[in-house]
């Protein structure tokens, strides 16, 4: 699924891979939508931008870049950042479990976390 996509030399999003809206329409849950997808899954792309992308709009290059290169660095440090999650999730189960001997082991997944509600506090505002 595309993510951030370039087409006839304007800037696009897309929450669906389907749809897709102006850059300069994005809000931050459309980001944040956009960060799920890309924390969830490895099926999403962006269309790279660089100097030498021609685009019309000036605005539109600079919020496509900045959005970029932000995503860029979420997926650089997608992995740390799961593994901090999964690391204070199992802390605090651990510390807030009550287990008696006749308890039997409970497993942990961390898989069914909502990335909204885990990530809100790990995005900075820049983003």
């Amino acid at each position: 699924m595309k993510v951030l996509k370039i087409d006839a030399k304007k800037c696009f999003y897309s929450k669906d891979g389907t749809n897709y809206m102006p850059i300069t329409d994005i809000s931050k849950d459309d980001i944040y939508s956009i960060l799920g997808i890309i924390y969830n899954s490895s099926d999403y792309s962006m269309d790279e931008v660089n100097e030498q992308t021609e685009i019309l709009n000036d605005v539109e290059k600079i919020i496509y870049t900045n959005i970029y290169e932000q995503l860029q660095t979420f997926i650089q440090n997608k992995e740390t950042l799961k593994n901090e999650i999964d690391s204070e999730l199992k802390d605090v189960l651990n510390k807030y479990s009550f287990n008696d001997d006749n308890d039997s082991d409970v497993n942990i997944s961390t898989e069914s976390i909502e990335f909204e509600s885990t990530m809100e506090e790990k995005i900075p505002e820049s983003v």
